[in-house]
């Protein structure tokens, strides 16, 4: 794989892994931490637990936060054909920690 395509590549998958938040919001990437648990709660119906829609919430915006940092992605077939405009994934959130091999 073409290392200097990985983030793209992990904003493309950013897209297709969070659509329904991202349905709900283009820019779900930009929301506080309360509005994107409360999101999730809804999305998942509320059968799962706090600490799991938490978990949720934070493993998006980790992946938000490794995905390309700006630009709008270019739409691809499956999005394009389901009248999706392109996103741009890219956390703001500095208070993300990402958990890295020492």
């Amino acid at each position: 794989m073409d290392q200097t395509q990985s983030g793209r590549v992990l904003a493309e998958a950013v897209e297709e892994a969070y659509a329904d938040l991202f349905q709900i919001r283009r820019d779900a990437q930009n929301m506080d931490r309360g509005e994107l648990k409360g999101k999730i709660k809804t999305l998942t119906q509320g059968q799962v637990s706090d600490a799991v829609v938490d978990k949720m919430g934070m493993t998006f915006l980790a992946v938000c936060h490794r995905s390309a940092p700006r630009g709008p992605l270019s739409a691809t077939a499956s999005s394009s054909s389901q009248g999706v405009l392109p996103l741009e994934i890219g956390c703001r959130h500095d208070d993300v920690s990402v958990a890295t091999e020492p």
